[in-house]
């Protein structure tokens, strides 16, 4: 049976400035919360108010789900390092996701569209574009910004994970663990993790591992 609807399992997406957390119990979430900060100064802080406001404690917690971008690489390694001590000491599975393909499908659920595009920001001069087509993913990349523009259509949509010009003018794509969620079933998208997750990037640019260098 998917881990997802029997579970109850903490979801988090820490790969903007603001961190989303929810807990869901047999599929469905029953807390969310979103931070005013980023992880490396909320997450663990975050994990133990939501637990608190279930009345759990973050042992109870059966499993573990994280957004591994692409986004914020360090808010997704802090993330990975709390998330995956717990779970190594409690014996406990780690899913991961692409909060870029989340987002679009619960996009195209939301608007009732079949064409549409997600951008987000990236590197300088870049952004991060997924796009759908028939109501299926064709492509997600690290592009050019001019490129992208080229793409843009009416339903073009911006993951603002951070501050980023280009993608102010855009409706933003303010996907919550719950829709989340529900992609994530219908899809079957979310992949058991080997410990410690990390971060999921669309870059060309060539960044050094860090399972290489540290290990938990």
């Amino acid at each position: 049976m998917n881990t997802f609807t029997c579970n109850r399992i903490l979801l988090s997406d820490p790969c903007g400035t603001r961190v989303r957390m929810a807990i869901a119990e047999r599929g469905e979430v029953v807390e969310e919360i979103l931070t005013g900060e980023p992880a490396m100064e909320s997450f663990a802080e975050s994990a133990s108010q939501i637990c608190s406001r279930c009345g759990i404690r973050i042992t109870d917690i059966e499993s573990f789900g994280i957004a591994q971008g692409p986004g914020s690489m360090l808010g997704v390694r802090i993330a990975s390092a709390y998330l995956s001590t717990i779970a190594k000491s409690f014996d406990r599975d780690i899913f991961v996701w692409d909060c870029l393909e989340t987002s679009i499908y619960a996009l195209a659920e939301k608007y009732s569209l079949l064409d549409l595009e997600c951008a987000a920001p990236s590197r300088k001069g870049f952004l991060n574009l997924a796009v759908l087509r028939g109501g299926r993913l064709v492509s997600e990349e690290e592009i050019e910004i001019e490129k992208a523009e080229e793409l843009f259509s009416p339903h073009t949509f911006a993951l603002k994970q951070r501050p980023c010009p280009i993608l102010e003018k855009l409706p933003a794509a303010d996907i919550s663990l719950a829709e989340t969620l529900k992609v994530i079933k219908i899809k079957d998208i979310a992949l058991k993790s080997e410990l410690p997750p990390d971060a999921k990037s669309l870059s060309k640019r060539e960044y050094v591992k860090w399972k290489d260098q540290a290990h938990i």
